[in-house]
């Protein structure tokens, strides 16, 4: 008969595949709804000459709201940005301290390395809030068209509500962690950039 140890690391195997898998179900629909407002002829204007009409039309608290997102992105290949906000989780205002936090870690480093070398990318990173699953995808027009020169960025907040929901069980979110298991951490592919 299998031991209790085997028992419970088996147990433990099932759970990681279970957050893989949730995650992985996240990460897919961020990058659907990114890839829905990347290719657009009018994103692919407003990465160019941003517009109030379209900020107040699109990147409003209700529209991040209503895509089901806590931060979007519009970041040129030079490293400026057309569009960056972080909101709140009722979807009524934005946040300027979590947008100062989250926008650098976009702008330069791996992760706008990684955006401007693949059509799609994704990854995590640390705001003052907790971990956001992030997604980027190039801007383009709507028929495919136009020569890549921007890149949208789509976040969602992963606390507490959206893990019990994706995983369908209590789920409790610890964001500080033993030395040794954080080096562990750094060392996988599944890591957090922070």
């Amino acid at each position: 008969t299998p031991t209790f140890d085997a028992i419970e690391q088996q147990v433990n195997r099932d759970q990681v595949a279970r957050a893989r898998n949730a995650l992985n179900e996240i990460n897919d629909g961020l990058q659907a709804s990114a890839l829905d407002y990347a290719v657009w002829d009018d994103m692919f204007s407003f990465a160019r000459v941003p517009t109030k009409a379209f900020e107040e039309e699109i990147f409003t608290p209700l529209g991040y709201e209503n895509l089901g997102v806590d931060y979007m992105a519009v970041v040129r290949f030079d490293g400026s940005t057309a569009w960056s906000q972080a909101d709140n989780a009722d979807g009524t205002a934005y946040l300027p301290a979590e947008t100062a936090a989250l926008t650098p870690l976009l702008l330069s480093g791996p992760i706008a390395e990684a955006a401007r070398a693949a059509e799609k990318s994704g990854t995590y990173v640390r705001g003052t809030r907790g971990v956001y699953a992030i997604q980027t995808t190039w801007i383009k027009r709507t028929d495919g068209s136009g020569k890549p020169f921007a890149y949208l960025v789509i976040g969602q907040l992963l606390d507490e509500t959206t893990l019990t929901n994706a995983l369908q069980v209590k789920t409790q979110l610890g964001l500080n962690v033993a030395p040794a298991i954080k080096q562990e951490i750094l060392r996988s592919a599944d890591k957090t950039y922070s």
